[in-house]
């Protein structure tokens, strides 16, 4: 997914849950000294030492997306938990629907 066509919270979700949050992207909405987690596409703030990111990486030659929870270590830079998954390019547009799903069972069946 591009940077501009990440998640973004509309004002009905943002005004329902304080926990909505839009995302912070490579295209520069975060401050200058907020560095990007490398491989970022996409990124949350959970608080200031943690982000949930959606990574694009690589494995033993093969390419994967990757929603995981970052930290901050001691030094400040990002490093990834093991909270997390990496999904294969085959099973991406399984886990986009049942996601898309889930959004709409937690919104009340509204888009």
């Amino acid at each position: 997914m591009h940077p501009k066509h990440a998640p973004q919270a509309t004002p009905q979700q943002a005004s329902r849950s304080s926990r909505v949050l839009a995302p912070v992207t490579n295209q520069g909405t975060r401050r200058d000294e907020d560095e990007m987690i490398p491989g970022s596409i996409a990124e949350w703030p959970r608080s200031d030492t943690e982000r949930l990111a959606v990574t694009i990486g690589d494995y033993q030659g093969k390419r994967f997306a990757s929603v995981r929870i970052f930290y901050r270590d001691h030094e400040g830079a990002w490093r990834p938990s093991t909270k997390g998954t990496s999904v294969r390019r085959r099973e991406l547009r399984g886990v986009i629907e049942a996601l898309e799903q889930a959004e709409r069972e937690l919104s009340g069946g509204d888009r």
